[in-house]
């Protein structure tokens, strides 16, 4: 968890975008504390998705992706959903 709050702290420090950083740190905040029922219940497919997330991260700065905000934004919808559709039984359409 150290790690990926670190990694996180980078990417929004970088997107200089302090709306979206607000967001995204409020957001982790909440949904860290999920981690210890997700983690009961396996946990794998959450696991999953934040290593895809950080693959995706990577990728873009390893092509030069100075501009983070819209990777970010995309990947915080998901996120979201999953929150909705795991925890609350809610489906909706990311796009």
């Amino acid at each position: 968890m150290a790690i990926d709050r670190e990694i996180r702290n980078i990417l929004n420090d970088c997107a200089n975008n302090p709306i979206l950083k607000d967001i995204s740190e409020s957001l982790y905040d909440r949904t860290s504390r999920l981690w210890c029922t997700v983690l009961d219940k396996g946990g794998e497919e959450e696991i999953k998705s934040i290593s895809d997330e950080i693959s995706k991260i990577i990728a873009s700065l390893k092509e030069g992706g100075n501009d983070l905000d819209p990777l970010r934004r995309e990947l915080l919808i998901q996120h979201i959903s999953r929150i909705r559709e795991n925890f609350w039984g809610q489906t909706i359409n990311p796009t």
